[in-house]
């Protein structure tokens, strides 16, 4: 069993009110049980996770969660720790390189370990190849129907 944490809710609340009057940091809050992507971009693993960004920096803080204590780490006491560069929202080539990465380490564990495949897997993976070839065909057949652009027509010569 997990140790039960405070609430953040009053400390996000008392921050927001106790920074809004310099002006200097802007306090928001979000739900990634709702918002997955933005959990996954930001590397949200458990709860609260407490983020500060400034300048294309993140860092995460790891102090108390005392009001006192982040008041002190957003007016600079971030400076003391590593931050790391803002992720940037991920595009298709890095959904893609993720997914082939999954399917490459599960390759590779269960060829070291094949006594581990259970019998449902032998099917995921038969639907796998047959879904892959199925798409892999009909991207190769666009692309081989697409061909070349055909040459411009030619003037009739005149006599």
């Amino acid at each position: 069993m997990r140790p039960r944490l405070p609430p953040v809710q009053p400390l996000v609340t008392g921050l927001s009110s106790s920074t809004r009057r310099g002006g200097l940091v802007n306090v928001a809050e979000v739900d990634v049980t709702g918002n997955r992507a933005l959990g996954t971009r930001f590397e949200v693993k458990g709860f609260p996770t407490l983020l500060y960004f400034t300048k294309g920096t993140m860092y995460k803080y790891q102090g108390p969660r005392e009001l006192e204590a982040l008041t002190k780490y957003a007016n600079g006491g971030y400076k003391d720790t590593a931050g790391s560069p803002v992720p940037g929202e991920p595009s298709i080539v890095d959904e893609f390189k993720k997914a082939f990465t999954q399917i490459f380490s599960s390759i590779t564990y269960y060829l070291k370990n094949p006594g581990k495949v259970k019998e449902n897997e032998w099917g995921f993976l038969a639907a796998g190849l047959v879904i892959g070839t199925v798409f892999c065909s009909f991207i190769f057949m666009t692309f081989t129907m697409m061909g070349p652009a055909p040459p411009p027509p030619t003037k009739p010569k005149s006599s």
